[in-house]
């Protein structure tokens, strides 16, 4: 039977069996069946730990902490206190989650990922490595992070939204739902309503939840779009192949914007 640490008021943190019950009840420690368990792993108080939990060596479990069925976590991972963690997820190695996260069934959390304090996140969320999520964030359902993200404070990420490579986003941001951020982009304080970000074959196309379009230097309502981006892409030297994309990005855009907006006043009001 593998050994684990638990805390011992003036001796600090002590190695006992997890056989131990009279001492994982002293402590309010439930560790459910065909649990593995590493080395050198401590476990705080009010501890529930669910069956067939895989947790790998370093590890360190602050106090009233749920870990579901089926979860995986890596080496050195660190949990604060107030964490709770849903079934079948997966988390890599060097992983830090601080006080009050709570994170919902099957998401997927890479290797070297930093979780700030009391954020949320909803089922089927895939996070790859090296990511940083700030204080306060809300990541909706069916959302990817691409590695080398980086998540300010409070920012409110709407469901099947994807953050491409290297992104970077500050504090305060609102990210609609089915957005996508392309690979290194920069989104400033505050903003609201980010819908779309995408680098298309020959300029960025973007979509910040008004009636308008940017794409590349110009700036024009929707159904303005819809009627000359044929002429405009003529003019600018793109393919027929490239004004068909562009066709239909704008076409996307204009399908969702009206239910884009209404999706997030629902989720704000939720929230």
């Amino acid at each position: 039977m593998s050994k684990i640490y638990l805390y011992v008021n003036g001796d600090g943190w002590q190695e006992f069996d997890r056989s131990d019950t009279e001492e994982l009840e002293k402590r309010n420690i439930t560790i459910g069946n065909r649990v593995k368990i590493g080395t050198n792993v401590t476990i705080g108080d009010n501890v529930y730990i669910e069956h067939n939990v895989t947790i790998g060596n370093g590890v360190k479990i602050g106090n009233d902490v749920y870990i579901g069925n089926g979860a995986r976590i890596g080496s050195d991972v660190n949990i604060e206190d107030d964490v709770t963690i849903g079934d079948d997820v997966y988390i890599g190695n060097r992983v830090k989650i601080q006080n009050g996260v709570r994170i919902e069934d099957n998401v997927k959390i890479g290797n070297r990922v930093y979780i700030g304090y009391y954020v949320r996140i909803e089922i089927d969320v895939n996070i790859e490595d090296d990511v940083k999520i700030g204080n306060g964030v809300y990541i909706g359902y069916n959302v990817n992070i691409e590695d080398d993200v980086t998540i300010g404070n409070d920012v409110k990420i709407g469901t099947n939204v994807t953050i491409g490579y290297s992104a970077r986003i500050e504090d305060n941001v609102r990210i609609g739902i089915g957005a996508k951020v392309g690979n290194g982009a920069r989104i400033g304080s505050g903003a609201k309503f980010v819908s779309i970000l995408i680098s298309g074959s020959m300029h960025v196309v973007s979509y910040w939840g008004e009636d308008r379009i940017d794409i590349g230097c110009r700036r024009m309502p929707i159904e303005e779009w819809k009627s000359c981006y044929k002429r405009i892409g003529k003019s600018e030297g793109y393919t027929l192949e490239q004004v068909e994309e562009y066709g239909h990005y704008i076409q996307t855009i204009s399908d969702m914007h009206n239910k884009s907006l209404m999706h997030i006043s629902q989720e704000d009001n939720n929230g």
